[in-house]
């Protein structure tokens, strides 16, 4: 894995296909249900829209947005109800999928294309969705997450071919396009592409043979796109709706206060919009227990940073970022969680984003809690100090500046708030 560099020129190069097949791998963690699902609704909307003669850019949007087709379903209950053949409510997800993906602007086409992954083609109709375009490259996803959805668990190279277009001959014309539905027939008879399908690799393959994922972002596009997956993890929630924004708000702000460069400190706003990112591996019924957790239960929410690391790792561009996201809950005496690293270990910028997660999380309200007053919260993280789990003069760098931090924090999370007002409003 390659290692962050404040100072390129460049800014980041970040393969995005590579960014969400490491999520969706993550998110299958949850349930045996959802493994692969993603990623073989991508390879079989790749294959299609090469026999539809898609060019290079169109076949990268379209395994980008079908890699993310139900990233609105954002409880694993919610995920299990789009593998119903027949879904009551399509469209409901697809929206909340295209508002998350809206706030990443590269990903506007994506977005759109996942919007309209339900939309029927009734004869021609299906061209337009309440009075807007319909992309192919959606009737195509629409297309292959129901086949997958149809064939299932099973192995794909023993999968019954004539079972599965048994059930999409009669709905050819109505639901999909019928010269899609004749391609799949031809992709669904080659060994080739089902020994492909069954494979323990598909997520390889597809980074193979898909071309033109990786984008040359700068600073603030890092941001942009760091926020949008912030979201993806706070807006699980309504409990930690505002978490992550603080937490990065809050970041940067310390980061300013210790000397860091506005370069380097924009970096450490990154690092907490991605300090949860492993939650997405957290069944939603922890996340939204208003009260104490059991035994299993904290082990699998303490697991979470785990994931942070180990899914960061997977992406050439991010560097020392994981290190600074996912550290935020180990201490200095080694006695944190989950790697249990020691002070050598923990570099500045770790220790600075511990102090930052944890001053949001004491002076934010929970639902079990009001949030703490900023002297109320700095006292409680000295008592931590003495323990030796937390570094003095990050510490004392907070406490000198309480209280703008918790005017930053305030501001950031209002915001926050706003948006996943906005969010869910016409949804619920």
């Amino acid at each position: 894995m390659s290692r962050v560099n404040e100072s390129q020129e460049n800014g980041f190069s970040v393969d995005l296909l590579e960014l969400v097949l490491a999520i969706a791998s993550t998110v299958d963690l949850i349930s045996p249900d959802v493994h692969n699902h993603h990623v073989r609704v991508a390879f079989i909307a790749l294959e299609l829209g090469r026999m539809d003669g898609l060019s290079s850019e169109e076949a990268s949007d379209l395994v980008l947005a079908a890699a993310l087709h139900d990233i609105g379903a954002l409880t694993l209950r919610e995920r299990l109800a789009t593998f119903s053949f027949e879904i009551e409510e399509p469209h409901t997800h697809a929206e909340l999928g295209y508002r998350l993906l809206a706030h990443f602007p590269p990903f506007e086409r994506i977005a759109s294309i996942v919007r309209r992954h339900h939309v029927d083609w009734e004869d021609g109709k299906g061209q337009t969705f309440q009075g807007e375009k319909v992309l192919t490259a959606s009737h195509i996803i629409h297309l292959a997450d129901r086949v997958d959805v149809l064939i299932g668990r099973t192995d794909s190279l023993l999968m019954d071919v004539e079972e599965v277009l048994d059930r999409i001959r009669p709905l050819i014309g109505r639901r999909f396009i019928p010269d899609l539905a004749t391609a799949l027939e031809r992709i669904l008879r080659r060994e080739a592409f089902r020994l492909d399908l069954s494979s323990t690799k598909l997520d390889r393959l597809l980074l193979l043979h898909t071309p033109g994922t990786r984008r040359q972002l700068d600073t603030q596009g890092m941001i942009g796109l760091t926020r949008m997956l912030s979201l993806l993890i706070d807006f699980q929630s309504r409990f930690t709706a505002t978490h992550s924004s603080g937490v990065a708000a809050v970041a940067e702000r310390l980061a300013q206060l210790s000397g860091y460069s506005a370069s380097k400190a924009l970096h450490f706003r990154i690092a907490g919009y991605l300090h949860d990112l492993g939650k997405i591996a957290v069944p939603e019924e922890i996340l939204e227990k208003p009260s104490t957790l059991d035994t299993r239960q904290q082990a699998l929410m303490r697991s979470h940073s785990y994931y942070t690391l180990r899914l960061l790792e997977q992406i050439e561009g991010f560097g020392e970022l994981g290190k600074w996201a996912a550290y935020h809950h180990e201490k200095l005496d080694g006695t944190g969680y989950p790697f249990h690293v020691t002070h050598e270990e923990l570099c500045p910028e770790a220790r600075l984003m511990a102090v930052a997660d944890i001053f949001t999380a004491l002076t934010e309200d929970r639902p079990y809690r009001e949030g703490m007053s900023p002297l109320q919260a700095l006292s409680t993280m000295r008592k931590l100090v003495e323990k030796g789990a937390l570094d003095l003069k990050a510490v004392e760098l907070a406490a000198s500046n309480s209280r703008e931090l918790d005017r930053v924090r305030e501001h950031a999370q209002a915001e926050a708030l706003e948006m996943y007002t906005t969010f869910r409003e016409g949804i619920e």
